[in-house]
């Protein structure tokens, strides 16, 4: 999960049901979800739509997208991701993963 400090949409219930626990994932987090989404549906999804309703800065373009390299480390889909930064304008995709 990205680091930030509110996290992806959890319900828990404890085995008594005395309590709920509800986390929303940030926008760092939703930036990084979409943009992987992006990387895998591609740039005409709705995903690459709903990644650039976020207006994600180049920052936050590039670290989500290293943090989706957290999860595919293959050469593969890292030129994806060099495509996708590029899509949003980062066109140091290359230098930066």
């Amino acid at each position: 999960m990205p680091d930030s400090s509110i996290y992806i949409a959890l319900v828990s219930f404890d085995s008594e049901f005395s309590g709920l626990t509800v986390r929303i994932a940030g926008l760092a987090d939703q930036i990084c979800f979409k943009f992987y989404a992006t990387v895998d549906q591609g740039p005409r999804s709705k995903h690459a739509q709903d990644l650039r309703l976020l207006t994600p800065s180049r920052d936050e373009l590039i670290a989500a997208a290293q943090w989706a390299r957290k999860h595919d480390p293959s050469d593969g889909f890292r030129a994806m991701c060099v495509q996708a930064l590029a899509s949003f304008g980062v066109e140091d995709g290359n230098a930066v993963l």
